[in-house]
């Protein structure tokens, strides 16, 4: 494994950071992953260094690492390193030189977002990053939780390796706490059996949902989450707005509309849906757990997505619940898109 950190720190990793070892050079780095790879001994090395040349440079080697990641602000122009200077002279150019400091970063930022490349077709089922938190402090609260996560999701290989590698390799941290990528549909049968769980005993406490800003329907950021939409639509901000309203009629406990890294260019909602054991919160969840998620479907049938309106048309590959929203793959001139149909 190999951990790459377009960073300045030289700490050394902890036992939380995902990397076991730190290299001084990615030269040494490559080094200590052959040797612990012909001794076949598992280990992840971290890199203190800029991801975008680094990467070049394992490109034109002979060397191809089982894992890479890396810790770039790719976001963010202001907050990236443009290639070729080091921390300290990419300081001193934003200083003097704004304008071709934010012209040598996005230049730099030639790696394909991830989102667009690998999440997007899980947006499209609803899915992102859902998670869920036990009150109670209770281990055990988690084991019974991850048992129905299993049983609600029986079939969905995402869920299940997730659920089985995550039970038995992640420490709790803090208050038990699980994140797993369901998809609409599956979310509001989930929330709904914990809820029973609950009622039932099962579950000593209350179970607090929510998920991360990177999710189907709660963000829009162009150079990140909505990058490259085919309707053209990257910097449309209804939809998250859309979705805080949405989650705010359907009852959800708590709903939060912030700027995301930078003023004025990403906005996302941020939600908590709560599971007490009550018939309230039975309602609550039915609802609350559909429109979230259901507004991601939405965003990304409405761009043209064929996964995402199979979804909605009750298809999709894990749920027969379906979405209704009149105006929906109507010629253009009949969606409100503007005078010509179509953001640009």
């Amino acid at each position: 494994m190999w951990l790459t950190k377009a960073h300045t720190s030289q700490e050394a990793p902890t036992s939380t950071s995902g990397s076991s070892s730190l290299a001084p050079t990615l030269e040494d780095a490559i080094k200590l992953a052959k040797e612990n790879a012909t001794a076949k001994k598992p280990i992840s090395i971290g890199v203190v260094g800029n991801a975008a040349d680094i990467y070049e440079k394992v490109l034109a080697s002979d060397f191809r690492p089982d894992i890479c990641s890396e810790m770039c602000p790719c976001h963010d122009p202001i907050s990236y390193l443009p290639s070729g200077y080091t921390a300290e002279e990419a300081d001193e150019l934003k200083i003097n030189d704004r304008d071709k400091y934010l012209h040598l970063a996005r230049e730099t930022m030639k790696i394909k977002g991830f989102v667009a490349e690998y999440i997007r077709p899980l947006f499209c089922e609803g899915r992102g990053s859902f998670r869920w938190t036990c009150l109670s402090r209770d281990p055990e609260d988690l084991k019974v939780s991850d048992d129905i996560a299993l049983e609600i999701c029986k079939g969905d290989k995402l869920v299940e390796r997730w659920i089985n590698l995550a039970r038995k390799n992640l420490p709790i941290e803090g208050m038990p706490a699980r994140v797993c990528y369901m998809g609409f549909g599956e979310r509001k049968k989930f929330g709904l059996a914990i809820n029973q769980a609950i009622k039932d005993g099962r579950i000593k406490g209350t179970v607090a949902f929510s998920r991360d800003n990177l999710d189907s329907g709660s963000i829009v950021n162009p150079t990140f989450e909505s990058e490259n939409m085919p309707d053209g639509g990257d910097y449309i901000s209804d939809w998250p707005y859309l979705n805080g309203l949405l989650d705010c009629a359907a009852g959800c406990d708590l709903i939060a509309i912030q700027q995301n890294y930078s003023m004025g260019e990403a906005v996302h909602t941020g939600v908590t849906m709560i599971a007490d054991g009550t018939e309230e919160a039975d309602r609550r969840l039915a609802t609350c757990l559909t429109t979230d998620s259901g507004i991601g479907v939405i965003r990304h049938a409405q761009a043209g997505y064929q996964s995402a309106k199979d979804v909605a048309n009750g298809k999709g590959k894990f749920t027969t619940d379906s979405i209704k929203v009149p105006l929906w793959w109507q010629p253009a001139e009949k969606v409100t898109f503007g005078p010509k149909g179509k953001y640009r």
